[in-house]
């Protein structure tokens, strides 16, 4: 169901984690990182870090992957149905990789703000 953290099974994607945004039949569409930023203490140096994260936009069977018990609630400001290949494809990345830095930057300053 979307919204529901997957593991991917096959393939290249092996082993990754992956957010379905939506599911037809028994195609699933999943967005996740391939790539994710190591760990770092300074603010800075994550910001700089953030640039080699590398995200994946791709359909698979639900034979590919394993559902976990983890779910997320995010509202996605872009229409990833309409996914084409080509440099619409490339934008839509870029914007998606936009926006889970701008997640991922929150959770950060966040957890530093508790300390």
């Amino acid at each position: 169901e979307p919204g529901t953290i997957v593991v991917c099974t096959t393939g290249s994607l092996a082993s990754k984690k992956a957010l379905v945004l939506s599911q037809k039949g028994s195609k699933l569409l999943l967005l996740g990182i391939s790539r994710v930023p190591r760990k770092v203490s300074d603010i800075e140096s994550l910001k700089k870090d953030l640039c080699r994260v590398k995200i994946f936009l791709k359909t698979k069977k639900t034979n590919g992957v394993f559902p976990t018990r983890y779910s997320l609630n995010w509202k996605i400001p872009f229409d990833v149905d309409k996914t084409k290949e080509g440099i619409e494809k490339k934008e839509l990345l870029k914007e998606l990789k936009k926006f889970i830095i701008g997640k991922y930057l929150e959770r950060e300053q966040n957890e530093n703000k508790e300390f």
